[in-house]
């Protein structure tokens, strides 16, 4: 759905208006439309839906499959078992030339600090170390994960996981994009039910045939979705937090082009 031009990806919003288009973004009807054709045609695995990832992966290995979905995190266990008969590529837009691309934000919560630690100087330096430059370079050395510093994200330096090194070149794929809680830390403090049937109910649903009118399905989703953010924003302003919808939304915001959040003024 990224390469097909839905900012929002399979998931999210659209951070241009800050709601969720799954009803009125053909790109996800497309994709559907996509994975329809590849039934009709037989050359999806008979069993997709109760196949587990792992057997999925095993089986790809095995020569059971021609393509697979994944990210990075899948060749490892491919390289230890000396699988590497395989070739990387990233999403391919209809168009030819991608409308949107996949984001990221700076930031995670891998690694935290227990506010009662006895040796919080000790843990600091541990953090330090954990996020340099060395530790970046690593990383990438080991095929572990990109690195935040960009001079670390050097194919040649990566040991003998060529799969990797592939994934790597990709990087560039990957932009800075919009992040409310950079603009406005109180987005942290709403709280957004999660939306039943899902993205991922519906699409097995349309895929089974239990489903069949793809647009109102869709179109249901994004209401709901939109719907349970308003929920949520108004839940936190009774709180007195400080938030309302223009604080998820970018106007400005290109998709194609790296975006940098600055805070409130």
């Amino acid at each position: 759905s990224l390469s097909a031009g839905a900012p929002g990806g399979a998931f999210g919003q659209d951070w241009r208006t800050g709601l969720f288009t799954f009803g009125t973004d053909r790109a996800y009807s497309d994709v559907i439309a996509l994975i329809l054709e590849w039934k009709k045609r037989g050359i999806v695995n008979d069993n997709v839906i109760s196949l587990g990832d792992e057997v999925a992966k095993v089986n790809f290995s095995q020569g059971k499959g021609g393509m697979i979905t994944g990210g990075v995190w899948i060749q490892g266990p491919w390289q230890q078992a000396g699988f590497t008969d395989f070739s990387l590529n990233t999403l391919i837009s209809p168009s030819g030339k991608p409308q949107a691309y996949f984001n990221y934000s700076p930031g995670n919560i891998n690694h935290a600090i227990s506010p009662n630690t006895k040796h919080p100087d000790e843990a600091f330096a541990w953090f330090d170390w954990l996020y340099s430059v060395d530790a970046g370079k690593r990383l990438v050395e080991y095929g572990v994960d990109i690195s935040a510093f960009p001079q670390n994200n050097d194919p040649a330096l990566v040991k003998g996981n060529q799969g990797f090194a592939q994934y790597l070149g990709l990087s560039k794929l990957s932009l800075p994009g919009p992040d409310p809680t950079i603009r406005n830390p109180d987005v942290g403090k709403v709280t957004v039910a999660g939306t039943s049937p899902s993205m991922s109910d519906i699409i097995n649903g349309i895929y089974s045939g239990q489903l069949g009118d793809v647009k109102a399905a869709l179109t249901d989703l994004q209401d709901r979705s939109n719907q349970a953010l308003m929920d949520g924003i108004k839940a936190a302003q009774a709180k007195g937090v400080n938030v309302t919808l223009n604080d998820y939304i970018f106007a400005d915001w290109d998709p194609t082009q790296p975006y940098v959040t600055k805070p409130k003024a």
